[in-house]
């Protein structure tokens, strides 16, 4: 894009559209991603847990099995904040 001469009009009009669509998917994503006293919550309170050896997604009417992962050659990190 060095030499405008080489594209057609046409082109800079796409490529603007796509500037103003790209700046406005930044603000989303970054209004989404702000709001993180959820995630916060969740992270600071799965530290209570010991390290798993495995996850477990159970059906709620029978509680039989779903999905579940080995974790036993995993390692886990956990970190305390003093306040």
């Amino acid at each position: 894009m060095f030499d405008p001469t080489k594209f057609t009009q046409e082109f800079f009009d796409l490529v603007e559209k796509s500037i103003i669509a790209i700046k406005s998917a930044i603000k989303s994503l970054a209004a989404d991603f702000s709001q993180r006293d959820e995630y916060n919550a969740y992270k600071h309170g799965i530290r209570i847990f010991p390290s798993y050896k495995s996850i477990h997604f159970v059906s709620v009417e029978d509680m039989k099995e779903q999905m579940s992962w080995d974790l036993s050659n995993s390692v886990s990190f956990t970190h305390s904040t003093i306040n």
